[in-house]
C-alpha cells in the first residue's frame, strides 16, 4: 500500500509540474522546479543503489548526475538557438545552480537515510 501511495503522489506531482511549467510564468511556479531537483536526486539515488552499496558512493553519483545536468543547463542557456527551444524558465544564476545541486544531493541523502 505504501508503494502505491508513493507512486500516486509522484504522479500527481509530475502532472502539476507539467501543467505549471507550461501554463504559468516561471516566477509563480519556481518551487515546482526546485521540488523536481529534490525528487530527481531521490530517484537517481534509487537507481544508483542498484550499482553501489556504500551510501557515500550513491550520494556522490547522484551529485555527479546533478552536476552534469547543471552543465547542460548552462550550455543550453548560452547557445541562443538552444535557449529558445529548451528554456521556459528564468535566468541561470550561480545561486540557482548551487541550490539545484544541493537539492539533488539532499534527495540522494534522504534516499540513503530512509531506504538503506
Amino acid at each position: 500500500m505504501l508503494v502505491i501511495s508513493i507512486i500516486a503522489l509522484v504522479a500527481v506531482y509530475f502532472i502539476a509540474y507539467a501543467i505549471g511549467s507550461t501554463k504559468y510564468p516561471y516566477e509563480k511556479v519556481y518551487w515546482l522546479f526546485e521540488a523536481a531537483h529534490f525528487t530527481a536526486g531521490f530517484f537517481v539515488a534509487m537507481f544508483f543503489s542498484n550499482f553501489f552499496s556504500e551510501p557515500r558512493e550513491i550520494v556522490a553519483a547522484t551529485f555527479a548526475i546533478g552536476l552534469l545536468w547543471e552543465i547542460w543547463e548552462w550550455i543550453a542557456w548560452n547557445v541562443p538557438s538552444l535557449r529558445k527551444k529548451v528554456f521556459k524558465m528564468g535566468t541561470i544564476t550561480l545561486p540557482d545552480t548551487i541550490l539545484d545541486l544541493v537539492l539533488d544531493t539532499f534527495g540522494g541523502v534522504v534516499f540513503t537515510l530512509i531506504l538503506l
